[in-house]
């Protein structure tokens, strides 16, 4: 489990012990918060993310999934 911060909140990476990934929020859009989520995600030696959940409905949860995408963990 991978905590990630990023401005204003957290996103959490779970990688489960099938090697499932699940990314909980994904911050604000830009690249500032994609960066930092890609960079655990290949530290944690990740290819993609399988899942993505939303906790709740703030900006800071969700808009930087549009920006974020498994393209960055090449």
């Amino acid at each position: 489990m991978y905590f990630i911060d990023v401005e204003g909140g957290q996103s959490t990476l779970v990688i489960t012990p099938k090697g499932e990934s699940i990314l909980f929020d994904t911050g604000w859009p830009g690249s500032r918060d994609a960066d930092r989520i890609a960079a655990v995600a290949k530290m944690a030696g990740l290819k993609r993310i399988d899942y993505v959940v939303v906790t709740h409905y703030h900006l800071d949860t969700w808009v930087g999934f549009p920006t974020w995408s498994s393209e960055s963990l090449s």
